[in-house]
């Protein structure tokens, strides 16, 4: 996502076949769901890459096929993410060397 990785949080939920349904797969086929809020920004290039990125990992690593694989990502103004010492501004090019500056 061209930014420092400072301030990334990633949480990974693996969940037992009852709990996660993708309607197109048949029941207990595994699937991936991603949903990531992002500070606004970006580029449809750089969502789409993101995404294609966490599908193939996951494909790679687990072999989850990526057609049992669904993304939803939400964009957010900069000053929706807290930190304990500082409120982000939405992204902006130059944080690909920088990172997340104070506010």
């Amino acid at each position: 996502m061209a930014t420092g990785t400072g301030h990334v949080a990633v949480t990974v939920r693996a969940l037992d076949i009852a709990s996660f349904s993708l309607g197109r797969l048949d029941p207990g086929e595994d699937a991936v769901m991603l949903n990531a809020d992002i500070r606004a920004g970006r580029s449809f290039e750089q969502r789409r890459s993101f995404v294609s990125g966490v599908e193939g990992g996951a494909h790679e690593r687990w072999g989850v096929p990526t057609e049992n694989m669904y993304a939803v990502v939400t964009e957010h103004d900069g000053d929706r993410f807290h930190k304990y010492d500082r409120v982000l501004s939405s992204w902006g090019g130059h944080e690909a060397e920088d990172g997340a500056g104070r506010r």
